[in-house]
C-alpha cells in the first residue's frame, strides 16, 4: 500500500473552561493518505477541504503531495470533515483519487488523521441534473399533502464515445433518508464492504443496442412525464422526458405510449405506490451495469431490521450521487468513498405555513424548487465535459430552479 503524508496544520484556538486568559493553541493535524492502487503514480498534489460539523468551509486549498504545511488560522478546537481529491494521467487514462474522513475532533498537537484513497477511471456516463425536493409552490388547490411528482433525473454521456443504455440501472440506496448507519452481514465469506445496498431499482428496456446515447447528449427519466406547469406553480414541464419510472397495476397514473417505460427490477414504495418518489429529504442514488440479470427473489436485510435490500457491488456502479437533509447529516453518509466522497444538500431551513390535515412541519430543504446540476470541468465550455471527481461537494452546484437538458 503506497502512502504519501501531507502535513495540513490546522490553527485551533483553544479556551479552558477555567481560565479565560489562557494562550491560544495553535494544533497540527497530519493528514495520511494511502493507495493500494498498483502501478498508477500517485497525484503531485491533492485538493483539501476541511468543513465544520456545522457545515462551513473553513479551509479549501491545493497542497502538494510531498509534505507542505498550511495553517488555517481562527478554528475553535471541535469536530471536522476532510476530504481530499487529486487527479493522476497516467497511460492515456485519467485517475481520480479521492478520500474523505468524517467527525474527525481536532483536539491536540500532531493528531493523525488517516485517509484511505480510491481510485477510479472517469466514467462515460453520469448524473448530470437531478430534482428530488420538489417545488416550493408545494400546494395544490384544495390538497392536503406537498406536491412530489415532478423529479426527475437526468444522464449525460460525459465521454467522446456513444453508448448504449440499454439495461443499465438506477437505484435508491438504503436507507431512505441519511439518519442512522446500517450493519450489513452477508454470506459466503463476502465483505459487506464491497456492497452497495438497494430499496428499488429501475433498469432500462433494450436488447443492448436499441437506445444509443451519443456522445455529450443526455437522457431525462421522470416519475410522472406530464407538463406540471398545468397543475402547480413553480413546477416544470416533464412532458419531453425520455423515459418514465411508470408502476403498473395502478389507475391513478397514466401510462405514456410514446416515452419508454423503465423496468421495476427489485423493490416496492410502501405509501407512495402509485408513482416512484425519490425521498425529498436526500436520497442516495447510484447508476450501475448488472453482470447478468437481477435476482429480485432474493434479498439482505441490515442487521435488526426486516428491510428488504438488494446488494449490489460497488465494482458494477457508474456513478452516485449522495444527497443528505442537512450537512451534519453527512456521518451517516450511504455511499463509499469509492462512489462519493462527499454529498450535496439543501442549506435552508425555513418553516412553511403548517398544511391543515397534514402532519407534518416541511421546510425549505424539502420543498425548494432547487435542484443539483454537474458542474463544467472548465468554466461554462461543455465542450470540455462535466466535473466527475467522485465527490458530489465538488462536482455539483444548487440551481434556483429545476430543468432539464440546462446548458444543451
Amino acid at each position: 500500500m503506497k502512502k504519501y503524508l501531507v502535513i495540513l496544520a490546522i490553527a485551533a484556538i483553544g479556551f479552558a473552561a477555567c481560565n479565560k486568559t489562557q494562550e491560544a493553541k495553535t494544533f497540527s493535524a497530519n493528514i495520511v493518505l494511502s493507495s493500494s492502487e498498483e502501478g498508477v503514480p500517485m497525484p503531485s498534489e491533492f485538493s483539501v477541504k476541511v468543513t465544520s460539523q456545522e457545515g462551513a468551509t473553513v479551509f479549501d486549498q491545493t497542497v502538494s503531495a510531498t509534505g507542505s504545511s498550511v495553517a488555517v488560522p481562527g478554528l475553535i478546537a471541535g469536530n471536522y470533515s476532510v476530504s481530499v481529491f487529486g487527479i493522476s494521467d497516467f497511460g492515456g487514462c485519467v485517475y481520480n483519487f479521492s478520500g474523505s474522513a468524517v467527525a474527525c475532533a481536532i483536539t491536540q498537537e500532531g493528531q493523525n488523521v488517516e485517509i484511505v484513497l480510491n481510485v477510479s477511471k472517469e466514467t462515460a456516463l453520469l448524473f448530470k441534473e437531478i430534482y428530488y425536493a420538489g417545488p416550493s409552490g408545494y400546494k395544490e388547490e384544495g390538497a392536503s399533502t406537498p406536491y412530489r411528482d415532478d423529479n426527475f433525473f437526468e444522464i449525460f454521456n460525459n465521454s467522446k464515445t456513444d453508448v448504449y443504455l440499454d439495461g443499465l440501472c438506477i437505484a435508491h440506496v438504503a436507507p431512505t433518508t441519511a439518519t442512522e448507519t446500517l450493519s450489513w452481514e452477508l454470506d459466503g465469506g463476502r465483505s459487506a464492504a464491497d456492497y452497495v445496498y438497494c430499496q428499488v431499482i429501475w433498469q432500462f428496456p433494450g436488447s443492448g443496442n436499441q437506445y444509443k446515447l451519443a456522445a455529450g447528449k443526455s437522457v431525462v427519466v421522470a416519475s410522472v412525464p406530464i407538463d406540471h406547469t398545468q397543475k402547480i406553480e413553480g413546477s416544470l414541464d416533464l412532458s419531453s422526458a425520455d423515459f418514465e419510472f411508470f408502476v403498473e397495476n395502478q389507475n391513478i397514473y397514466a401510462d405514456t405510449p410514446a416515452i419508454p417505460n423503465m423496468i421495476l427490477k427489485f423493490g416496492k414504495f410502501g405509501n407512495g405506490a402509485d408513482r416512484y418518489l425519490p425521498t425529498v429529504m436526500g436520497p442516495a442514488m447510484i447508476l450501475f451495469n448488472p453482470e447478468g440479470d437481477i435476482d429480485n427473489s432474493t434479498f439482505v436485510s441490515p442487521v435488526g431490521k426486516d428491510d428488504k435490500c438488494k446488494e449490489i457491488p460497488v465494482s458494477w456502479v457508474v456513478d452516485g450521487v449522495e444527497a443528505i437533509n442537512t450537512a451534519d447529516k453527512i456521518e451517516f453518509k450511504r455511499l463509499p468513498d469509492a462512489i462519493d466522497g462527499g454529498a450535496v444538500y439543501m442549506t435552508e431551513g425555513i418553516e412553511y405555513e403548517p398544511i391543515p390535515g397534514y402532519p407534518l412541519v416541511m421546510t425549505r430543504y424539502d420543498h425548494t424548487s432547487v435542484s443539483f446540476s454537474r458542474k463544467f470541468k472548465n468554466g461554462s465550455d461543455i465542450s470540455e465535459g462535466f466535473m466527475d471527481t467522485n465527490n458530489s461537494s465538488n462536482d455539483f452546484v444548487a440551481n434556483p430552479a429545476p430543468a432539464i437538458r440546462r446548458d444543451l
